[in-house]
């Protein structure tokens, strides 16, 4: 197996795993909104660290996956020749 293989597979499976986690949290934020507010009804700083963090993290792996799959693509052309 390549390298580039392996590593673009893996940024498949954390990006989406970063998403799922973002609806998961999401899910729990809605369905109890109290211990995620302070007592000036801002947000906690994990609660804004997951809700900000996630999606970052999830755009971050999809660009990682693009240079993975454009490195694969790049050794399977010349491999190709």
């Amino acid at each position: 197996m390549n390298a580039w293989f392996a590593a673009w597979q893996a940024a498949r499976i954390l990006r989406w795993a970063f998403w799922l986690g973002l609806l998961a949290y999401s899910v729990y934020f809605i369905s109890d909104r109290s211990p995620h507010f302070n007592s000036f009804g801002q947000l906690t700083h994990q609660a804004e660290a997951v809700l900000f963090g996630l999606p970052l993290a999830a755009v971050f792996a999809g660009f990682m996956e693009l240079l993975c799959r454009a490195r694969l693509s790049g050794d399977m052309a010349a491999a190709q020749r």
